[in-house]
């Protein structure tokens, strides 16, 4: 079994970023700059926010988080994010989801898209879902496709099951197995649990985005399975854990990422990776 852990693909990114980000900074007159966007007092968002500032300054940036309360309105949430887009001195945005969907709807029309390091403007999103190149594809997405790379897990001609269909995770990451040449089958929280367990037990790739605390045991996989858990939850005794059950599974898999310890900080080194390349657009580098 090969833990697949996301300190070295992380360390990999920042590796990458050193080689230009000298000239960057030099054409910016600064170093890259990350605008990170929260609203109301969720601690999962609020976690997110401290890493991925951290990351960017572990990365040789900077970043800063701007909090807005629940009740923050639709035309001050639309303006401030407006004002960011605008601000040369900021280079990439960042809005931390789920939002109100009043207040989604503002933040897309108030974002970017060169700025949009998340990939939820309509830009971005038609961008990947038509295969073309440039854009920003959502950090989490775009993590599971890093990590397996690292690995050396082979999508090609694989069957992937997807388990969760949000925005964030679930249909972006469908978008990219496909266009990695995976036949890609996506679950949710209304599947059936005959029609789960029978697309899991043919599975050669799953990921998992559910939020549900260490649900998938070893009944549901078959053997050799390669297992992404984008899952973040806590489980009965208080610890953090993933979708999967690590312990129960980690056996009979031939890749599995943990949690913590595994898709998190490749998630915060994309964002970083997003930022670079939207600093690297600005200057022409």
């Amino acid at each position: 079994m090969i833990e697949m852990r996301g300190k070295a693909v992380s360390d990999r990114i920042k590796e990458d970023i050193a080689e230009s980000l000298d000239a960057v900074i030099k054409a910016l007159g600064r170093k890259p700059r990350l605008e990170i966007i929260r609203v109301g007092t969720n601690e999962a968002d609020a976690s997110y926010g401290r890493s991925a500032i951290k990351k960017a300054e572990a990365f040789g940036m900077s970043a800063g988080l701007t909090s807005f309360p629940s009740d923050i309105s639709y035309e001050s949430f639309e303006e401030h994010i407006r004002k960011k887009s605008r601000d040369e001195d900021v280079d990439g945005i960042l809005v931390l989801r789920p939002l109100p969907p009043e207040l989604l709807e503002a933040a897309e029309r108030g974002l970017s898209p060169d700025k949009d390091l998340d990939g939820m403007t309509d830009i971005n999103m038609s961008r990947l879902f038509q295969g073309q190149e440039g854009g920003f594809a959502p950090c989490t997405a775009m993590a599971v496709m890093r990590l397996l790379d690292f690995y050396g897990a082979d999508t090609h001609g694989k069957h992937v099951v997807i388990i969760g269909r949000s925005p964030v995770v679930g249909k972006p990451l469908a978008m990219l197995m496909l266009s990695r040449d995976a036949t890609v089958t996506v679950c949710h929280s209304k599947t059936g649990e005959d029609i789960l367990r029978e697309q899991l037990s043919s599975a050669d790739i799953i990921c998992t985005a559910v939020g549900k605390a260490e649900f998938l045991g070893p009944e549901y996989i078959k053997e050799g399975a390669v297992i992404v858990d984008c899952g973040i939850n806590v489980s009965e005794e208080g610890k953090l854990c993933g979708d999967v059950d690590y312990e129960a599974v980690k056996e009979k898999c031939l890749m599995i990422s943990p949690v913590p310890g595994g898709l998190g900080a490749v998630t915060t080194a994309v964002l970083c990776e997003n930022l670079f390349k939207a600093a690297r657009i600005k200057v022409g580098k």
